[in-house]
């Protein structure tokens, strides 16, 4: 069954569909450039709602931008993308406005190796103690054992994937109009 968004639903409000089409009345969330003439409504919220780019070339995916500054702008990129509630401060993730992008990254952790090390026996070979002949004096110059340490080269193999993510499901998000 197809569901129908009610009319209360406001210009500019965010809705998720599980589906790959926009309904009517809304657009995806697509970071497209659209044409103000054609979404009037939506452009004024554009420029009312305080999250408008100075320019295209400042836009982020969060925003809208003035577009070509003349006869279009831009909306939401959302597509892909896990939100992020602002902190509106809080002090979680402050400093950051509304709309703002933000990379990825992992929280700065270590692994761990343990190593007790270990020695290897060898023998070492020389000419010894030798006389004025220069035969050795002795068999037991030769073949000494001897002990030493040596590197193991240890290295921790890359585990994952291309991103951090939990577990999740994919919806379209779309912009009413």
């Amino acid at each position: 069954m197809l569901y129908i968004p009610s009319n209360s639903v406001r210009t500019g409000e965010i809705s998720c569909f599980l589906q790959s089409y926009a309904p009517s009345g809304y657009v995806i969330a697509n970071g497209g450039l659209l044409s103000r003439a054609a979404y009037p409504a939506l452009w004024a919220y554009a420029q009312a709602s305080g999250n408008i780019a100075a320019t295209d070339a400042a836009w982020a995916a969060g925003m809208y931008s003035p577009g070509d500054g003349a006869t279009t702008f831009r909306i939401p990129e959302l597509r892909g993308e896990f939100l992020r509630f602002a902190d509106s401060g809080r002090g979680i993730d402050a400093g950051r406005s509304v709309g703002s992008f933000q990379g990825d990254q992992n929280k700065s952790h270590s692994h761990g190796v343990t190593d007790p090390g270990h020695t290897h026996s060898y023998k070492t070979y020389g000419l010894g103690n030798s006389g004025l002949n220069g035969n050795a004096n002795t068999n037991s110059d030769w073949g000494l054992p001897n002990t030493g340490s040596s590197a193991t080269g240890i290295s921790i193999n890359a585990d994952g994937g291309s991103e951090a993510r939990p577990r999740n499901v994919a919806l379209l998000p779309c912009i009413k109009t």
